[in-house]
């Protein structure tokens, strides 16, 4: 599709000749919707009143091999494009359907559109008020920037939009007409309109509406915005105000200072403000002189309160380095404080990423009890509830407490062991690792008997690390020792005789395999010490099925020689 236009006496830029020109304007290519915008507007910002359109030529254009329907009309009422309102012909079910009637001045009650005549009066709006007199479309005209029309059943009324939309405060009066009741005297009509443009509502509403408008166009900021800009701005003044209190505790102490003296408002604390007030601190100034004695957090219970968040943040991040080490082994010991009561003190000890050795104090732990239970069970609480990986817990420390020691190992490794039969691989591999670290640090008694509490478990894998730990402490511990039973290893002996003949003969291949492997080795070291242990350490039913799959066939000889 394309248009030619003659355009007169177009001035050349080059040579300043003045000829005629003609302009085509082309259409390559269309979209689904066409829109086309008639111009009635002159240079001047004002209407061409003389020009009027009341009917359309046709209602299917062809453009680009597309035919399109026309479904719509916009019309525009009024002299200018500032004061004016807008109404819209559609067309429905093969019906063309107007939502108000056509420019008062022209005193059309319809158009024209593919010679057939559209009437104007609304299809769905009933203007009628049900009175003598209706509603007049020209009002729109003249109030079309406040005034609107409900046509809802029962309400068939004038309102004004604004003070409906933005409802102003009660004062003093009735809000009436316009307001919160339809407005139906027609006859009244323009004074009334009046009276309610100068009322104190309107204006109060015009105002409201004015401030959303703003607030939506980013010229102001909402009521929300300002409240919480106050509020963070208040927050970072109180922070600006507790920093010199906070920094002051942490200097007394990394100084091994004491906070008070004899008295609460005296003390190194007390001392270490007022020298910095008496230097120029200006925010401390502020924050002293205007507020009353329990608006300034110097009291103790303010100082053992800012004492406690600053070793739980610090405790977080020991807690996190810690973690981020491949092992950490804990320290332990026990006192009591100047009440008497019994405080165990909690050290962590770890090789961080800069290959340092740290030892780092996470915090006393108050007993109640001082069995090896109550003491396992608070420090394995304390480690759970500080965040700390158990699969790095490789080490123990302790002063002189071996059986806490033992009962601490056993609930951990128990923990670790049931974890190598994860269906997570990453954990199972985690657990081997952490269960081989553990059985190089502990004492092979220790060790053994930790690793013994699990053979009851029915799972192969757990089972199958249980015969490998143990092979493993007996290679370390040397299995002549083992099978002498010095350095008190009798019992270890014990736990190792009486947990392989209980799988020696087990479904799964592997773990039969590790537990003649292991009789193996204690049985190649010596002869004769192994046959004596398993004498005095098995039963005789146990006896039998140890030489029965270990071809001992001098098993009789054995026993006798032993019996005498």
């Amino acid at each position: 599709m394309s248009k030619e236009v003659t355009i007169e006496n177009i001035t050349c830029s080059a040579c300043n000749t003045i000829s005629n020109h003609t302009q085509t304007t082309n259409i390559l290519n269309t979209h689904e919707y066409l829109y086309f915008q008639i111009q009635l507007w002159s240079d001047v910002n004002t209407k061409i009143t003389n020009l009027q359109i009341n009917s359309l030529p046709t209602t299917t254009l062809t453009v680009d091999s597309k035919c399109y329907t026309l479904n719509s009309v916009i019309c525009h009422h009024g002299q200018s494009m500032t004061e004016a309102h807008y109404t819209a012909i559609i067309k429905h079910q093969n019906k063309w359907l107007c939502d108000t009637l056509n420019e008062a001045s022209t005193g059309s009650t319809s158009v024209e559109i593919n010679n057939s005549t559209v009437n104007m009066e609304s299809s769905e709006f009933d203007l009628k008020s049900g009175k003598t007199r209706a509603f007049r479309h020209q009002w729109f005209h003249e109030n079309g920037s406040w005034l609107t029309y409900s046509a809802l059943e029962g309400v068939k009324a004038a309102f004004c939009r604004i003070c409906v939309l933005f409802k102003p405060s009660i004062h003093r009066g009735v809000q009436g007409g316009f307001i919160i009741k339809p407005f139906t005297k027609y006859k009244d009509f323009h004074a009334s309109a009046k009276i309610h443009l100068s009322s104190n509502w309107h204006t109060e509403s015009m105002s409201r509406t004015k401030d959303f408008m703003d607030i939506m166009n980013g010229k102001k900021i909402s009521v929300l915005e300002q409240v919480n800009s106050g509020l963070h701005k208040e927050i970072e003044i109180n922070r600006l105000k507790l920093k010199p209190i906070i920094s002051t505790i942490l200097f007394c102490g990394t100084h091994d200072l004491s906070l008070r003296g004899k008295k609460s408002d005296s003390g190194v604390f007390h001392d270490l403000l007022n020298f910095r007030f008496e230097s120029g601190d200006e925010i401390l100034k502020d924050h002293f002189l205007p507020n009353v004695g329990n608006a300034k957090y110097l009291s103790h219970r303010t100082q053992n309160e800012l004492i406690t968040l600053c070793g739980k943040i610090l405790k977080e991040e020991i807690v996190c380095k810690a973690n981020a080490a491949n092992a950490f082994s804990i320290i332990a010991d026990e006192s009591a404080d100047i009440s008497g009561i019994e405080q165990l003190t909690i050290v962590i000890r770890f090789l961080d990423i800069q290959s340092k050795i740290r030892e780092e104090f996470l915090g006393f732990l108050p007993l109640d009890k001082l069995d090896a239970e109550s003491v396992a069970t608070k420090i394995l609480s304390f480690i759970e509830d500080s965040g700390l990986n158990l699969s790095k817990f490789c080490g123990q420390g302790y002063d002189g407490c071996a059986t806490m020691a033992g009962k601490l190992f056993d609930s951990i490794v128990t923990g670790l062991m049931n974890r190598t039969a994860d269906k997570n691989q990453n954990i199972r591999i985690d657990a081997n690792w952490a269960l081989d670290k553990m059985v190089i640090s502990i004492p092979p008694l220790y060790s053994i008997k930790s690793i013994a509490n699990c053979s009851q478990h029915k799972n192969p894998t757990v089972k199958i690390a249980q015969l490998r730990l143990m092979h493993c402490v007996t290679v370390i511990a040397d299995p002549m020792k083992i099978l002498t039973g010095i350095a008190g290893l009798k019992k270890a002996r014990q736990l190792i005789l009486k947990s392989c003949v209980a799988t020696i003969e087990d479904a799964n291949s592997e773990i039969r395999f590790l537990s003649k492997k292991l009789m193996q080795l204690l049985k190649s070291t010596c002869y004769e010490s192994f046959c004596s242990s398993l004498v005095q350490d098995i039963s005789w039913d146990e006896l039998k099925i140890a030489g029965k799959n270990l071809n001992m066939e001098d098993l009789a000889d054995i026993l006798k020689k032993n019996i005498k």
